[in-house]
């Protein structure tokens, strides 16, 4: 499996969470969309005492930097909460609780992905001990996400598995 297959495992296994995924990159958007939005973000971080960060918005076809855009956003789901209070037009971009823990699960499933990614490739060489026990950790991690209770992670997983497979048959 090269960057390429596992790329493709994971953008195609984005699929099944575009709803939850889209709330969140929408918000960014909707945020990003306007100085004063952005200045009212960082009015309501420095009230909170806290240092003023930006949000990360995704690039759609690249699934580590939806990966990153969500892991971002999980770090400002008290923000997105609290913005809400002061504009009522972003109300239709803030995910509910529900939608946080789908968001949060679905993070979790894509970091170990993010990890794998920066072994394998973070190197100057790949050994193939280092790579093949990576794929046995992707696969044993696909296998467990498959019958997880988070319906957007478990459907991710399930779509990935049968990729996986048919990688492997093939080759």
């Amino acid at each position: 499996m090269h960057a390429r297959c596992c790329a493709i495992y994971v953008q195609d296994g984005l699929n099944p969470t575009e709803d939850i995924v889209d709330k969140v990159r929408d918000g960014v958007k909707y945020i990003a969309a306007s100085k004063s939005r952005r200045i009212k973000f960082a009015e309501i971080f420095k009230s909170l005492g806290l240092k003023c960060k930006k949000l990360i918005l995704d690039v759609p076809t690249r699934w580590n930097s939806t990966y990153n855009m969500l892991e971002c956003a999980i770090q400002f789901k008290t923000f997105f909460l609290l913005y809400r209070t002061s504009d009522p037009g972003f109300k239709e971009y803030v995910p509910g609780v529900e939608d946080w823990e789908q968001v949060e699960g679905v993070c979790s499933f894509l970091k170990v992905f993010s990890d794998v990614t920066k072994v394998v490739f973070g190197t100057g060489y790949s050994t193939s001990n280092l790579f093949l026990s990576e794929i046995r950790r992707v696969k044993h991690i696909i296998d467990k996400k498959a019958i997880d209770p988070n319906m957007h992670v478990r459907e991710m997983a399930r779509k990935m598995k049968l990729k996986f497979e048919k990688y492997w048959r093939e080759n």
